[in-house]
C-alpha cells in the first residue's frame, strides 16, 4: 500500500534471498528518483508518496516483515528520511545488515526554514526547482537529467500544505549525536560539496559509527559510482 520497488536486476530484482535498499527520500522528493541511474547494487524500495506522511509504523511492519524473510536489508534514509530512519531502526526485532544515514544534518536553522515556507507559499513550483538545483550541485549531468525527466512530475505530485508539514517535521526533529544502534552497523554519508547539509552542520557521532564523504558529491552522494562500492562492499562483507 505505503511502497513500491525498482528492481535493476531483473534475472534477480524481488527474489526471496535478494538484499533490500529500503530507502526513505528527503523533503521535495520521490524514491522515483532513482530512475535517473542507470544502475544500482540491489533492488531499491521506498515510499509511493511524502516519506514524512507515511506512518511510522508502516515503515516498521514492511521491514519487519522484510527481516522475517532474511533478506539483506540495508536501510538508508535521506536528508529528512535520515532522521526517520534513526527513529525506526531502534524499534525493529531484528536487525538490519547496515543503516545509512545521508546528507544528515543536526539542525536546521529556523529562518531557513521559515524562509522556504514563505517561498512555497508563495510559488511552489519555483521553490522546488530552486532548492533542487542545490541538491544537484557536483553532479550537474544528473541534474540536467532531472530536469528533462522527472523535475516536473516532482513538482505536481507535491501540495503546498505536504511541503510545509515536511519542514515543520525538520524543525521538529533536530538530530544533535548519531547514536550506535546494537547490532547495526551505521554508516553516516556526506558530500563534500552539499550546501544543504554542510559538513560543518554533520551531528557528531558515537565512536563505533563510520564517517564517509565522498568529496565530489553534493546533497545527493548515493547516486554516486562510489557509493554503489561502499554499499556492494558492504553487502559482500567487507
Amino acid at each position: 500500500m505505503y511502497f513500491e520497488t525498482i528492481s535493476f536486476d531483473k534475472r534477480t530484482g524481488g527474489e526471496s534471498h535478494s538484499p533490500v535498499f529500503f530507502f526513505i527520500p528527503g523533503w521535495g522528493f520521490l524514491g522515483t528518483v532513482f530512475s535517473l541511474i542507470d544502475g544500482f547494487p540491489m533492488d531499491v524500495l521506498y515510499p509511493k508518496g511524502p516519506s514524512w506522511k507515511v506512518p511510522e509504523t508502516a515503515y516498521i511492519e514492511r521491514l519487519e516483515t522484510l527481516l522475517r524473510e532474511e533478506r539483506p536489508v540495508h536501510l538508508a534514509g535521506w536528508s529528512l528520511g535520515a532522521g526517520i530512519a534513526l527513529s525506526v531502526v531502534r524499534v525493529l526485532e531484528r536487525p538490519p545488515k547496515a543503516l545509512w544515514l545521508i546528507s544528515l544534518r543536526r539542525t536546521f536553522p529556523g529562518e531557513a526554514l521559515l524562509k522556504m515556507r514563505e517561498l512555497v507559499e508563495k510559488d511552489k513550483a519555483d521553490a522546488l526547482r530552486l532548492f533542487y538545483r542545490d541538491c544537484f550541485r557536483g553532479q550537474e549531468r544528473l541534474y540536467r537529467r532531472f530536469k528533462r525527466h522527472i523535475e516536473g512530475v516532482f513538482i505536481e505530485c507535491f501540495k503546498k500544505e505536504d511541503l510545509v508539514q515536511g519542514l515543520d517535521w525538520l524543525r521538529d526533529h533536530p538530530v544533535y549525536k548519531v547514536p550506535s544502534v546494537d547490532g547495526v552497523r551505521t554508516i553516516l554519508v556526506h558530500g563534500g560539496k552539499d550546501s544543504i547539509a554542510p559538513l560543518k552542520d554533520m551531528p557528531s557521532m558515537s565512536q563505533d559509527v563510520q564517517s564517509l564523504v565522498l568529496e565530489h558529491a553534493g546533497h545527493m552522494p548515493f547516486m554516486t559510482e562510489r557509493f554503489k562500492d561502499e554499499l556492494t562492499a558492504i553487502e559482500n562483507g567487507d
